[in-house]
C-alpha cells in the first residue's frame, strides 16, 4: 500500500474557495458553504469564512466560537484595527498556508497575529523583520519590540544598533531614540569606539 500526500494541491484548492468567494461577492453560489462573516470597518469589507478554518489556526477564534459570545451567536466579527489587505492576507494564510512578507506589512501583520493568536505568523513576521532591520526602521522596530514585549527582538533590535552604531548615529534617526535606549545603547561594551 502507498500513501500519497498533496499539501499543494489541498492549500490550492482551499485558497481558491476563500478567495473566489470573497473575490466575487455578488455571486450567492458557494455562500451556503460559509458560516461566519468578518468585517473590516475600515472600508467596510466582507470576508466570507468558515469557524472550522478560523478555530483551527487561531487561539482567539477557538476561544470565541466556544465562549458563544454575540459575535459566535451572528456569526459575524467586525474588526476595527486592521486594513482589508492585511485582514486579506491572514485570512488567505489560513486557506492557504501561504503570506507573502514584505517591509511594508510585516509590522502590521506581527501586530494582528500577536493580538489574535497565531503564532505560526508571529514567528514568521518575526523573522521576517529580524531578518531586514534598517537604520531607518530600527528605532520603531525597538519601541515596538518594547510595547510587544518581544524580547527577541529587542535582543535583535540592540544588536543590529551595537553592530551599525557608526552609521546610526550620523543619522535623524538617532535622535528618535529614547533615553532608556540610549543609557542602554551607551552603557554596553559592544560599541565601537565610544
Amino acid at each position: 500500500m502507498e500513501t500519497y500526500l498533496n499539501l499543494e494541491k489541498l492549500s490550492n484548492d482551499l485558497k481558491n474557495l476563500f478567495q473566489n468567494q470573497n473575490q466575487n461577492q455578488n455571486e450567492n453560489e458557494n455562500e451556503s458553504y460559509f458560516d461566519f462573516e468578518i468585517i473590516c470597518e475600515q472600508n467596510k469589507t466582507s470576508f466570507k469564512t468558515h469557524k472550522s478554518i478560523l478555530s483551527s489556526r487561531s487561539q482567539y477564534f477557538k476561544t470565541l466560537f466556544n465562549s458563544k459570545m454575540k459575535e459566535y451567536q451572528e456569526n459575524k466579527l467586525i474588526l476595527k484595527d486592521v486594513s482589508s489587505s492585511i485582514l486579506f492576507s491572514i485570512l488567505n494564510y489560513f486557506y492557504s498556508g501561504k503570506i507573502e512578507i514584505n517591509l511594508e506589512n510585516a509590522v502590521e501583520i506581527l501586530i494582528f497575529s500577536s493580538k489574535y493568536f497565531i503564532d505560526e505568523l508571529i514567528q514568521i513576521s518575526l523573522k521576517f523583520i529580524k531578518n531586514n532591520l534598517q537604520i531607518e526602521t530600527i528605532v520603531d522596530v525597538l519601541k515596538l519590540s518594547e510595547s510587544m514585549n518581544l524580547n527577541e527582538l529587542i535582543d535583535s533590535s540592540y544588536q543590529f544598533i551595537f553592530q551599525n552604531f557608526t552609521e546610526l548615529i550620523e543619522t535623524s534617526f538617532f535622535l528618535e531614540l529614547e533615553e532608556n535606549h540610549l543609557n542602554s545603547i551607551l552603557s554596553n561594551d559592544k560599541i565601537p569606539n565610544k
